[in-house]
């Protein structure tokens, strides 16, 4: 017989939150402990322990395990990030400091700008150049990308980036540079923009690309370790990740896709309150959402929220990935995975390139902080329900705890 407890994990910089359900009886849980920001693995773990004592279930009756996570969004924020370099055409190694004309203070001269995640002397350049129709102008020079690679091995780099000049258009170039890199440097991952982000706008291709490098070696290790622990416990459930676009992803995506969970904690509440309000028959809904660091509101109408690629500023570049609309920036909610903890069947998804999102409500969003919208086409996770659809049945008991149990503090 297959487990019936699904629990969901919200990892937030302070606190770190589960909420268990069982599928066949109704019967919820909470539980809550401080976070462990210094190893952000053994919080989630000690908490699904704790959760499963204090309900006296056995790790084998669980069935789903999901994360919510703050650890990528903290890591760019604090610029906690991976040695880093980049690797593209000759002539745009400062398109990360060029950035575009459109700037928060275009007028004022005294402005502080925030140091690139690559400095100068990790950006190196190889000879090759596509054309806008994905015509090959000047093949690469492999010769070059050794010279690069020798060089960033000597700096001692843990990621490299790569984004070449219309490489959405053809990829081939990109995809010669990474075999090779990954014959030089085995030991050191490697995101190419052709693999995160197929699409034009050079500037915001480059730095979302550099931001999934700059957070890959912390996503991995952090998830991989995680995994590990999770098995040690002897749960059968693979663990899966909630991404920015309100669904679930694989830990092993999320390791080669971290940018994609930057949101990851916000994401998970609105897709709960979604749910929660298709249940009570309320299809306009304002969610609040207050943590220790910021608070997240964000506007449901007619029972859908609309998604959207979001260029996140978090201090640094902007990073171009599919997001479910809120405001301000990235905070941990106490619902992050209710939605699936309730019975909406989320799925692990990988993301499908060009797909693009359509948006389910058309409203205008002013946000205080530096998080702006755009209306390029993404590529994310999905839903297996999607928004506005018809929830499946709740939970027996609507109460947090059920009859005889107890809720720890």
């Amino acid at each position: 017989m297959t487990g019936s407890l699904c629990i969901g994990i919200d990892v937030g910089g302070t606190f770190t939150d589960l909420f268990m359900v069982d599928d066949r009886t109704g019967d919820t849980f909470r539980h809550k402990l401080s976070s462990t920001p210094d190893d952000p693995h053994e919080a989630p773990v000690h908490g699904i322990r704790e959760i499963l004592e204090k309900a006296g279930r056995k790790p084998q009756d669980v069935r789903f395990v999901g994360l919510g996570t703050t650890v990528a969004t903290n890591a760019l924020l604090e610029r906690k990030g991976a040695a880093t370099g980049l690797i593209t055409t000759r002539g745009f190694r400062d398109l990360l400091e060029i950035c575009r004309q459109t700037r928060p203070h275009v007028y004022d001269l005294t402005q502080h700008r925030p140091e690139p995640l690559v400095p100068r002397r990790l950006r190196l350049e190889v000879e090759e150049r596509v054309a806008g129709d994905g015509s090959v102008v000047r093949p690469i020079d492999l010769a070059d990308v050794h010279r690069a690679a020798a060089r960033l091995q000597s700096e001692g780099v843990a990621s490299v980036a790569i984004c070449f000049l219309n490489a959405y258009a053809n990829p081939e170039h990109e995809r010669q540079a990474v075999a090779r890199l990954r014959e030089i440097l085995p030991g050191v991952t490697v995101s190419a923009s052709e693999d995160l982000l197929p699409e034009f706008r050079e500037y915001e291709r480059l730095s979302s690309t550099v931001i999934n490098a700059y957070l890959m070696p912390v996503m991995r290790g952090y998830l991989l370790q995680f995994q590990k622990e999770v098995q040690a416990l002897g749960l059968a459930a693979e663990p899966v990740v909630m991404s920015s676009g309100g669904g679930v992803f694989s830990p092993d995506l999320a390791s080669e896709r971290p940018i994609d969970t930057l949101l990851s904690g916000p994401s998970g509440g609105i897709s709960g309150a979604v749910y929660i309000a298709q249940m009570i028959d309320r299809p306009h809904i304002i969610t609040f959402d207050m943590g220790g660091t910021s608070t997240d509101v964000s506007l449901i109408a007619d029972g859908k929220v609309e998604s959207n690629n979001c260029r996140i500023i978090g201090g640094s570049n902007p990073a171009l990935s599919t997001c479910i609309r809120s405001a301000p920036e990235a905070a941990a909610s106490p619902g992050s995975t209710a939605a699936a903890c309730c019975g909406s069947a989320l799925r692990a998804q990988a993301p499908s390139r060009g797909r693009r999102v359509t948006a389910s409500a058309a409203f205008t969003r002013r946000s205080p902080t530096p998080m702006l919208c755009s209306n390029a086409s993404a590529r994310i996770t999905s839903l297996g329900v999607p928004f506005g659809s018809t929830p499946a049945a709740p939970p027996k008991r609507s109460s947090a705890i059920s009859p005889g149990r107890r809720e720890s503090a």
